[in-house]
């Protein structure tokens, strides 16, 4: 993870210091698996609980974008493959 330092800052901010820092050099694939759920689900919930203007159609777009995203994740065998699926999944959201 080291040689990818702008990826590990992102998620770093994205999962929170504690849980980074738990996760980065022994967790399992299903450790970062679940972890990366969890941050779908939190994207989610705060793009519902924010956005205030948005036609029924783009929340839908998002949701699709987000639940590929979670089936894409959960199929990983490996973990560059699990932050290849995150990366487009967060590229794809507006």
């Amino acid at each position: 993870m080291s040689q990818f330092y702008p990826l590990k800052a992102t998620l770093e901010a994205l999962l929170g210091h504690r849980v980074y820092l738990r996760l980065k050099e022994t967790a399992t694939l299903r450790d970062w698996t679940d972890e990366i759920q969890r941050l779908l689900r939190a994207i989610k919930i705060a793009i519902k609980s924010t956005v205030e203007i948005a036609d029924d159609d783009w929340f839908a777009d998002i949701d699709s974008i987000l639940e590929l995203g979670r089936k894409q994740i959960a199929e990983s065998k490996t973990a560059t493959e699990l932050f290849a699926y995150l990366s487009a999944t967060l590229a794809r959201c507006p």
